[in-house]
């Protein structure tokens, strides 16, 4: 495996690993020795999993700021701690039990997944912007859609021989399945050589066909005619489910399709 930028030598001696040691002593881990950069030294691999590792998260927040350090294994669990300070529980309309205002999958993922894949060649921070109505995670580097562009390749498979990847690395499919059943959509966009995923707050709970009909209202409104495979995708079920759901939209008035076969398109009746 070619290990790029983590591959390369970080210019730095006498690099400890107390942090590495001490997360596989608890989960029983046994320690992996990385392969020296080309010249001998350490990596930059190695100076990621050090105790002297100089990236970081940044957590913005209501009651001021504060900075995650050290070592990278131990950035997403401890940014994850300080988030959920800042992430109350509540009743909402429609739900049974208290609800977190930002889905705690949602946010786990989109740490763990700044954390994995954003770019180490900058020395900015991964920076988590938390107010009422958002939680905002800026990582250095734009979004690459190719698997031959995917960053950070060695470091994703030592933190998962360590066990230290948390939630389940499906990214934003598992951030929108936290928001199926909201009135609100999570959202991402790259800028600025950065990448920034919004959660919105959730502040409503709604019954599975009306948050499904609420979905597909919101995704419909910005395009023109869809196909049975986008609303599959979209909802997270197969085409024969799909179909059931656009026919009861269909039965209700709120959407129309024309054509048949694989031509067949889906139309809002009414854009709101």
């Amino acid at each position: 495996m070619e290990c790029r930028y983590e591959g390369l030598s970080c210019g730095r001696s006498g690099l400890t690993f107390r942090s590495v040691n001490d997360h596989c002593a608890r989960h029983g881990k046994a320690r992996i020795i990385i392969p020296p950069a080309e010249d001998g030294g350490d990596s930059n691999l190695s100076l990621l999993l050090s105790d002297q590792c100089p990236w970081g998260i940044t957590i913005l927040g209501p009651g001021g700021s504060s900075r995650v350090t050290g070592s990278v294994i131990t950035h997403a669990p401890r940014a994850l701690e300080a988030l959920d300070g800042m992430n109350p529980r509540a009743m909402l309309e429609g739900s049974k039990v208290p609800v977190s205002r930002f889905p705690r999958m949602a946010v786990t993922e989109s740490v763990m997944n700044a954390v994995l894949y954003r770019d180490y060649s900058s020395d900015e921070d991964i920076t988590v912007m938390v107010n009422d109505d958002s939680m905002e995670i800026v990582s250095p580097g734009p979004l690459t859609w190719m698997p031959s562009e995917r960053r950070n390749p060695c470091l994703i498979e030592v933190m998962a021989a360590y066990g230290a990847v948390l939630g389940d690395r499906s990214g934003m499919t598992t951030i929108r399945r936290c928001y199926l059943r909201t009135t609100v959509d999570p959202h991402g966009r790259s800028s600025d050589g950065r990448f920034h995923l919004i959660l919105p707050a959730v502040t409503q709970i709604l019954e599975q066909h009306e948050a499904r009909k609420q979905m597909l209202i919101r995704y419909m409104s910005r395009r023109g005619g869809v196909t049975l495979s986008e609303i599959a995708r979209l909802l997270m079920v197969s085409k024969t489910h799909s179909d059931k759901v656009i026919g009861r939209l269909e039965e209700e008035g709120v959407v129309f399709h024309m054509h048949r076969g694989v031509n067949r398109r889906f139309f809002l009746c009414k854009r709101p």
